[in-house]
């Protein structure tokens, strides 16, 4: 299970920036809004949420939102539990809403999809945000022979508007897409050269472009782009990039994609953050002044967006299960 906390909590830094709107606070542009308690009390009782457990992943689609974390039970299973809120109210709290074996690795999530890998196959859960209940369980892909178990591909993918998972055997030469909303027709993927293996292996965040042509990886170290029709990686051109290095920004920040942009993140003087903002071919947009409570936020925990407005998570550890939300607006379009 500890390597499965390693997958997850990388699933949390990198896979976690929602198109949404149901926190928003009354910042100003360029500063922010802490609120301590968000929903105005903890999100699970005390006996709940274990102290030691990973940072539980939030997200929020509409006016709810979504907080999943996984608990170990002592028969070697591990249990699902979700608390949700809705215009800021808390619905239900640390609802236990799936059950998975031993055999459970992987985890994804994207709005009330759930996406999970055990040792036979890839399935998704679809959840009614209402109640908390599974109004759809799917499996999506059978799983490859029992020795090549260990050897695939499980990444959450990102679009402009939606989430999924891109899942593949490593040694094979074809990978799906699969998005909420299109679960029953996957985008498939060919890979001759076994690019996107080698390209996954470095644990980038993964962007499906606008137009689907494209996947980009994108992390704090390289950015590179996989040409769906031509079946290879593409050199990467930027402003920032005049020698296809494969960089774009600078290199060494923190990059996410929310809503069709990247926004390269870096650290300045006196609290002060930045993002660069490019579009999906790279091309410099606009710089974005701000400044967080802390700004080891944006290296640490979940963060959501809606269309102006970035929300930062954290627990608060002052008062035990309660959630912290620092808002703050972007200006500009």
């Amino acid at each position: 299970m500890k390597w499965i906390k390693f997958v997850f909590a990388i699933m949390v830094l990198f896979n976690s920036i929602w198109i949404t709107g149901s926190a928003a606070a009354a910042a100003t542009s360029g500063s922010s809004v802490v609120n301590n308690y968000y929903g105005g009390s903890a999100f699970a009782p005390a006996d709940r949420y274990p102290e030691m457990i990973d940072y539980p992943y939030v997200t929020e689609k509409g006016t709810y939102t979504m907080v999943y974390w996984i608990s170990d039970n002592t028969d070697g299973s591990h249990s699902l539990n979700l608390s949700t809120s809705k215009n800021n109210k808390w619905l239900y709290k640390a609802k236990m809403v799936f059950r998975f074996d031993e055999n459970f690795t992987n985890i994804a999530y994207s709005h009330n999809y759930v996406f999970y890998k055990d040792g036979g196959s890839v399935s998704a859960l679809v959840i009614n945000m209402e109640d908390g209940a599974i109004s759809k369980q799917l499996k999506l892909a059978p799983g490859g022979p029992k020795e090549s178990r260990e050897h695939y591909v499980f990444k959450t993918v990102e679009t402009k508007d939606r989430g999924g998972i891109l899942y593949g055997e490593s040694n094979g030469d074809t990978y799906q897409i699969f998005l909420e909303n299109e679960l029953s027709q996957p985008l498939t993927i060919t890979d001759p050269d076994h690019a996107i293996s080698l390209e996954v292996s470095r644990e980038p965040s993964v962007v499906l472009a606008s137009a689907r042509d494209r996947i980009i990886f994108t992390g704090s170290s390289r950015t590179s782009v996989f040409s769906i029709k031509e079946q290879r990686l593409v050199q990467l051109h930027s402003a920032g990039d005049s020698d296809g290095s494969g960089y774009f920004g600078e290199s060494g920040d923190v990059k996410f994609y929310i809503d069709g942009r990247f926004y390269v993140w870096s650290a300045g003087a006196n609290k002060y953050e930045y993002f660069k903002i490019y579009d999906e071919n790279f091309k410099y947009i606009r710089t974005q002044r701000f400044k967080l409570d802390k700004p080891r936020y944006m290296f640490s925990y979940n963060i959501t967006m809606s269309k102006s407005t970035l929300h930062v998570w954290d627990i608060n550890y002052g008062e035990l299960n309660t959630l912290k939300l620092e808002s703050f607006v972007l200006d500009g379009k």
